[in-house]
């Protein structure tokens, strides 16, 4: 299962790659944010919906389960896509929150967004845009679908190594623990230990 998460992983950075070269030319619609201090939300479950495109820090998608407890979904490093899908298309609030948890090594954190009506335009312009994004969602539900499946905490430590090996290490590090844990499913404990076996390369 993890072979296949981690090709479908591949599919997603090959089209969001994509994706981010066609929109190059018109970064004239795309609005420029430096997110000071750590912890700013970009999307709230109430806040109007955005695309947005991380260029230096880190940030944290996360919902709240039954019990009030926030949950962390995905992290999003730079060179990422934020792409609330639903939302986005019937122009609803997002159903999750999204905020900058580590700047860059300069404090700041550049985040580009871009509007429901600019992204009509971008999408006026660019006429396989609607193709790719669709791709791209496809890939992502079914990636999440395949990663609820398998992660029961039993394979977070290949997950976590795979996250450090291709992320740099020095903003990585940045990530509180409670966030990580909540992000593989398993305790702080368990992460703690998970994290101390990677560093003696066990």
């Amino acid at each position: 299962m993890l072979d296949v998460i981690y090709a479908l992983e591949k599919k997603i950075e090959v089209i969001a790659n994509e994706i981010k070269e066609m929109v190059k030319s018109d970064l004239d619609l795309f609005e420029k944010q430096k997110c000071k201090p750590e912890h700013k939300l970009l999307l709230t479950t109430v806040s109007a919906c955005k695309l947005y495109y991380i260029d230096k820090g880190i940030a944290r998608t996360y919902t709240h389960d039954m019990n009030g407890e926030d949950v962390t979904v995905r992290f999003t490093f730079p060179g990422g896509l934020i792409i609330p899908y639903i939302s986005f298309i019937e122009k609803l609030p997002p159903l999750f929150n999204v905020e900058i948890i580590r700047n860059s090594l300069s404090n700041i954190a550049n985040v580009y967004s871009v509007d429901y009506n600019n992204w009509q335009i971008l999408l006026q312009r660019h006429p396989n845009l609607h193709n790719m994004l669709e791709k791209h969602a496809i890939y992502t539900l079914y990636k999440n679908y395949c990663k609820h499946v398998h992660n029961n905490g039993c394979n977070a430590k290949k997950v976590y190594e795979k996250m450090l090996r291709e992320n740099d290490p020095v903003v990585t590090s940045g990530i509180p623990l409670k966030y990580l844990a909540s992000y593989f499913n398993i305790s702080r404990e368990h992460l703690s230990d998970m994290r101390g076996k990677i560093s003696k390369g066990l």
